[in-house]
């Protein structure tokens, strides 16, 4: 479902997700009544229906929390922003050295586009708080790279670090073994990665106290 979204997200499609998503909950809710048919829609809603999905306020997502209390939902298409394919500008072409710095963007903007279509929801939110770089070596981070990138928590789980945005970034796979190597929590490692970690002594764990963008 969201590759077909990605697909079609940069014609005028917000309509017939808006449509489409009507016809899924239609079907949802026809199965879990099929399913459960001595249980009253009160019942039915609070199993499968809730606001699952962080960051949204919508309490109509289809969904269910695992025994590990692992959260699983099932995507909108309407969540879906409209993307309009930008067309090139009349005369720009490659092979005019002039337009050097405006190829360069319009490549780096259609990478991240990609890159931003591969990923879930929550780790494309972690890619675009380095703005699609590493920030160990600076370089860009690639679709085409995706077994290479490595997501990295600034402060260890082992030492307190949570499973949070704020916590989490994505590095490159050399880039992270020589995190590893030369100490997670080594000043100049921390100043690369453009974070400052404090410890806590009253809550005993080392906290993220400052992300520089």
């Amino acid at each position: 479902m969201r590759g077909w979204a990605n697909y079609h997200k940069n014609v005028v499609s917000q309509a017939t997700f808006n449509n489409l998503d009507d016809y899924i909950f239609g079907k949802l809710v026809r199965w879990a009544k099929r399913t459960h048919p001595k249980k009253s829609w009160k019942w039915i809603k609070n199993k499968y229906w809730g606001n699952l999905c962080p960051g949204r306020n919508d309490k109509w997502v289809f969904g269910y929390t695992s025994q590990n209390d692992k959260v699983r939902y099932l995507e909108k298409l309407a969540w879906t922003k409209i993307e309009r394919h930008t067309l090139v500008k009349y005369k720009h072409s490659p092979d005019d050295p002039d337009l050097k710095e405006y190829w360069e963007n319009r490549n780096k903007q259609n990478e991240e586009r990609r890159l931003a279509q591969k990923l879930t929801k929550g780790k494309n939110k972690i890619a675009i708080s380095t703005n699609y770089k590493c920030r160990l070596c600076g370089q860009e981070l690639s679709s085409e790279g995706l077994n290479n990138l490595h997501k990295h928590h600034i402060v260890p789980r082992r030492l307190g670090g949570r499973d949070e945005y704020k916590n989490l970034i994505y590095l490159h796979a050399e880039c992270h073994r020589q995190v590893t190597l030369k100490g997670e929590l080594n000043p100049d490692i921390l100043l690369k990665l453009g974070v400052k970690a404090l410890y806590d002594k009253r809550k005993d764990r080392w906290i993220v106290h400052k992300t520089i963008k």
